[in-house]
């Protein structure tokens, strides 16, 4: 649209490859860039063996919270105190990760 053609499929997938291919053999770099990867060399990706290591039979393993937007505030306050916090009080603030 800046200048002032048609966008049609053939034209965003021809860009899309030509963004691709300015990446060269950087593959890694390009998916952690364009397909939201994260790369596993920086540390950003969470093994198995980590999620494993901080996982507890203790723990709940989902919470979930399906309201509407009707009386969103006081919904959310009462979903905190009645469900997060007896969840959140027993675990060891002076521990930042597992």
């Amino acid at each position: 649209m800046i200048k002032g053609e048609q966008c049609t499929a053939e034209k965003k997938t021809a860009w899309e490859a030509k963004i691709r291919k300015s990446y060269g053999n950087r593959t890694a770099k390009m998916r952690q860039e364009l397909d939201a990867i994260p790369a596993e060399s920086e540390g950003a990706a969470l093994t198995r063996g980590l999620i494993e290591r901080c996982m507890s039979p203790d723990l709940p393993g989902v919470v979930r919270w399906d309201r509407d937007d009707h009386a969103r505030a006081e919904q959310a306050e009462e979903f905190c105190e009645g469900r997060l916090s007896p969840l959140l009080r027993p675990l060891n603030v002076g521990v930042s990760a597992c």
